[in-house]
């Protein structure tokens, strides 16, 4: 091309300049002089509604001369209707072009649609031999060629995901804190979808809400950027890649980024209120021109005073106890600031035998809560030294209290089980029945010292309310006597048998109880009796005995 710094071609001169008919050595008159163009030009994939893709029109001189070539936009085609234009803002490529010898040049042509559907245009593209005399320069090809461009528009359709409802809220936030939210875009259109998100507030918040370029770290593919994101940063520029038929693409996520200013507050002072901050977050096509905003979100952040009041005289908490047992102490807490924190409660070290409930804990303005620290120490005697940290989200203010844990070893109290004597009985109780009435019955039961090396010496008493119808039985050489106490004496590991006899003086259910005591100490047993005042007859008539037993005759049984 001349006018890009091309090197001017030589031209085809004209004969016989001398009186008589000229030789004319026009493409009219040559067929062969001619650029060769393809029938079709496909534009690749889907493009965006508003958003300029290229194409390449290749055109190919096959002929040993230098060609002019010219390119005219015949028509355009949107949705199966001819458009009433020519359609230059739609299909953009220059229309002259000078070709070289044996060479291809590929001529850049631009699709830039208003509206979605399928285009397609036809252009003439006419070839001739570049020569001096402009008169024949100017001559227009017989048999030019016509290319059909094809082309598909899709509106831009991005989805776009923001905190809670839509909005992007950062809550209370003490001064001098920075928190990161995300903004997440789903392109859903079938082309690469570039969008510019521009931050929007009032001049005394603008150094407050920035973006915050993390794809740098993450190395994220649902969206480039071609330049690092500046510090402070109120516009970002990136391109959603296009959907695929398989599945839509991982979201693009952008951080929008809130920097409480620091704020500087008389600590015995009175509060005021938070200050209240608040903009919005606009995303648009980024496009030179006029462009239409997909979708806002609004921003929103309170800074104030965080602030936790703990008791003065808390320097250190102490809790002293033994191996096996826990103690615990509270902690009470106050929310002195005019914004409500949630406090992270942790134990730096020793966190098997410290633990605090809960471990996290929220307050309002002006509220107060406790926090119970628990001690259990697993070795005596010991001494552990640990720190309780409570720390404002998300970045501070921070506090500290010490703790220390004590445990001790407690001296062991004897225990009436340790005062017990070691003595086991057979039987837990003793029934006799019915006993007929002038009659005694005897009952066994049988005491064993367990210890090894200690003799006991113990007490037998019946506590009787029957009149003395239970007593002990005892033998004395050849004489037996009944009582109703007696002293036994059992060597280590001895059995000794003790009898008792019931001999019931009414018709009555009667009961005693057998004590069993040492001399001294109150530790005492107890074996229940109970027995009854005579005997019962039942007699059943109509019975045949038989062997050992006996049968009744029921007579006819009828079924059902």
């Amino acid at each position: 091309d001349p006018q890009q710094g091309m090197m001017r071609p030589p031209v085809a001169t004209s004969s016989a300049r001398t009186s008589g008919p000229r030789v004319s050595t026009t493409p009219t008159e040559d067929a062969g002089y001619r650029v060769i163009a393809p029938a079709e030009v496909r534009f690749p994939g889907v493009c965006c509604v508003g958003i300029g893709i290229p194409a390449l029109l290749p055109l190919h001189n096959p002929t040993s001369r230098w060609l002019q070539c010219a390119l005219q936009l015949l028509s355009i085609n949107a949705n199966g209707e001819q458009q009433a234009s020519t359609g230059s803002d739609i299909f953009h490529l220059k229309q002259k072009t000078i070709i070289g010898p044996h060479t291809t040049e590929e001529i850049k042509v631009i699709f830039t649609p208003h509206h979605p559907g399928v285009y397609v245009a036809q252009v003439q593209v006419s070839s001739c031999l570049v020569l001096a005399n402009s008169e024949d320069a100017a001559v227009i090809d017989n048999m030019p060629s016509v290319v059909n461009i094809q082309a598909i528009a899709e509106k831009p359709f991005v989805q776009v995901t923001a905190g809670e409802a839509g909005l992007l809220n950062f809550g209370d936030l003490p001064g001098s804190t920075t928190v990161c939210l995300p903004v997440k875009l789903t392109n859903h259109t079938r082309a690469s979808v570039p969008v510019r998100l521009i931050l929007s507030s009032s001049s005394a918040m603008w150094h407050c809400f920035s973006f915050k370029d993390t794809r740098r770290d993450s190395g994220s593919s649902a969206a480039r950027r071609s330049n690092p994101l500046p510090d402070n940063n109120t516009v970002y520029h990136c391109t959603l890649q296009a959907k695929s038929d398989q599945q839509v693409p991982e979201p693009a996520i952008v951080m929008v980024q809130f920097r409480a200013p620091d704020k500087q507050h008389n600590t015995s002072g009175v509060l005021g209120p938070p200050d209240e901050y608040s903009g919005r977050v606009d995303i648009e096509m980024d496009t030179p021109g006029p462009t239409s905003v997909i979708a806002s979100v609004p921003m929103k952040a309170r800074v104030g005073v965080a602030r936790i009041h703990a008791p003065r005289t808390l320097q250190a908490l102490v809790l002293t106890t033994s191996v096996g047992t826990t103690i615990s102490r509270s902690v009470p807490l106050k929310n002195a600031g005019n914004i409500p924190v949630t406090v992270d409660l942790t134990v730096n070290k020793a966190q098997e035998v410290f633990t605090l409930l809960p471990s996290t804990l929220t307050l309002h303005p002006g509220q107060q809560s406790e926090v119970t620290v628990q001690f259990a120490p697993k070795n005596a005697p010991d001494m552990v030294n640990s720190l309780m940290t409570m720390c404002v989200r998300p970045a501070g203010p921070q506090y500290e209290v010490l703790l220390r844990g004590e445990s001790v070893v407690l001296e062991k109290k004897p225990s009436a089980a340790a005062d017990a004597p070691p003595v086991l009985s057979n039987k837990q109780f003793l029934s006799w029945g019915g006993v007929p009435m002038g009659r005694a019955l005897q009952q066994k039961l049988v005491l064993r010292n367990s210890s090894q090396i200690q003799t006991l010496k113990l007490d037998l008493t019946i506590r009787d309310d029957s009149n003395g119808c239970f007593q002990l039985q005892s033998s004395f050489m050849e004489h037996e006597q009944l009582s109703s106490s007696r002293q036994v004496i059992l060597k280590p590991l001895e059995d000794f048998p003790v009898h008792l006899i019931f001999a019931p003086t009414r018709v009555a259910t009667m009961q005693a109880k057998l004590v069993i005591k040492p001399p001294k100490g109150n530790t005492k047993f107890t074996i229940p009796l109970s027995g009854y005042g005579g005997t019962s007859n039942l007699t059943v008539e109509g019975l045949r005995a038989v062997s050992d037993m006996y049968i009744a005759n029921l007579g006819e049984v009828s079924v059902g």
